[in-house]
């Protein structure tokens, strides 16, 4: 049996649009306990509607070794974020064996993830189940998950922690992984817990995970797997990912373990939304960019209660937007608690203290998307939006 490859490629490296595409095309090498190194290729690709509060999108991948096994993949995904403490996703998956219909080799799957939370730390739970067929066996997996996940205040470092335990009684796969039942039960049983750490520069990302897992109850064995990626944002529409691994045993999925290495591209399609004529287009306000404040003592800097120097700056932003609309700013800077904007002139204008570091910034209109001022480099956020990053000396 060949696992589906697919190139995990981090949010980051999708521009936020309402309407996103994208496209695959990659190889790699995978090896299986007990079997030979096979070379496969595969092309993949997806489309994401966004609004608001609600992300829908669909992603697939077909991969073909070089003896001619082929695997596919199909995955709907739904994320309902009302706000930015909270979050709600479903992904529908399917997977086939051979290019045939799922149920008569391969695997579907439903895994429901709930997020609470603030900026910089976030606690996660899933649960979900998967049906697979295989060599005319059928067999069912479950799966209950718990993460955390941790921010650095730069932004740019990430770390997450999961702690997930899964059921299954399909023994072909437990068994091939080197998972075995002590004495005679309805289902294996394994635990599993994953450490992962990222790093997002604006256009490389570095992710590494470990994982490891080991039977309990009537079951026993251990196992260990980890992950490396690389991505580089050639320019805005094209992406170079590597990757590499061991991919443990997936009950919920039905995805053997195997041992891979690969790189592909990717390709967005990328188009600008349109926009209604009450949306803002957002601008710098002539000679108001960002401003260091001098300190009255003359010196480099604000003098802090333990003797030491600080920089504090105003950022300036204006938001172009009718005289009734309602404009508002989050701010890293201020733990993402929105603040109305008052109107000067013909734009609305907000000025935020700062100080030294690395700041994201967000605004929006009529409760609308959430969207990085013009003038700073975007990025996207946990939820689908984009906020601006502006670093302060």
């Amino acid at each position: 049996m060949l696992l589906t490859i697919a190139l995990v490629c981090p949010t980051s490296a999708i521009v936020a649009q309402r309407t996103s595409a994208w496209m695959d095309v990659g190889g790699a090498t995978v090896q299986q306990p007990g079997s030979v190194s096979r070379a496969a290729g595969t092309v993949g690709g997806g489309v994401q509607q966004r609004r608001a509060r609600f992300t829908l999108g669909v992603d697939g991948a077909v991969t073909l070794a070089d003896d001619s096994v082929a695997a596919s993949q199909g995955v709907a995904r739904a994320l309902f974020a009302p706000s930015a403490r909270w979050s709600t996703a479903v992904d529908v998956s399917a997977t086939s064996i051979g290019v045939t219909w799922p149920g008569r080799s391969g695997n579907r799957s439903v895994l429901l993830r709930q997020e609470f939370g603030t900026n910089h730390v976030r606690i996660g739970g899933a649960v979900g189940s998967g049906r697979t067929s295989r060599y005319a066996l059928e067999s069912g997996g479950a799966v209950q998950q718990l993460s955390v996940t941790a921010m650095s205040r730069l932004h740019q470092f990430s770390g997450s922690l999961s702690a997930q335990r899964g059921t299954t009684d399909d023994w072909q796969l437990m068994e091939a992984a080197g998972i075995v039942l002590r004495r005679p039960a309805p289902s294996y049983e394994i635990r599993d817990l994953q450490a992962t750490l990222s790093w997002n520069g604006s256009r490389t990302a570095l992710s590494a995970s470990r994982t490891w897992r080991a039977g309990v109850g009537a079951s026993s064995g251990i196992a260990r797997g980890y992950a490396l990626s690389a991505t580089w944002t050639i320019s805005g529409a094209v992406t170079f990912i590597a990757q590499s691994g061991r991919q443990l045993a997936d009950p919920l999925r039905g995805v053997p373990q195997a041992t891979y290495a690969g790189a592909g591209v990717r390709w967005q399609m990328q188009r600008a939304p349109r926009r209604p004529a009450a949306d803002a287009w957002l601008r710098p306000i002539p000679g108001a960019e960002l401003q260091l404040l001098r300190p009255t003592d003359g010196g480099n800097g604000d003098v802090s209660a333990t003797g030491t120097k600080t920089t504090t700056a105003v950022a300036v932003i204006a938001v172009v937007a009718p005289s009734d609309a309602l404009v508002e700013i989050s701010t890293s800077a201020q733990d993402w608690t929105p603040q109305r904007l008052t109107r000067q002139g013909d734009v609305f204008v907000a000025r935020i203290p700062l100080p030294s570091g690395t700041h994201r910034i967000a605004v929006r209109v009529n409760g609308g998307a959430w969207r990085a001022p013009r003038g700073l480099a975007p990025v996207l956020d946990d939820f689908g939006g984009m906020t601006g990053v502006i670093v302060v000396p």
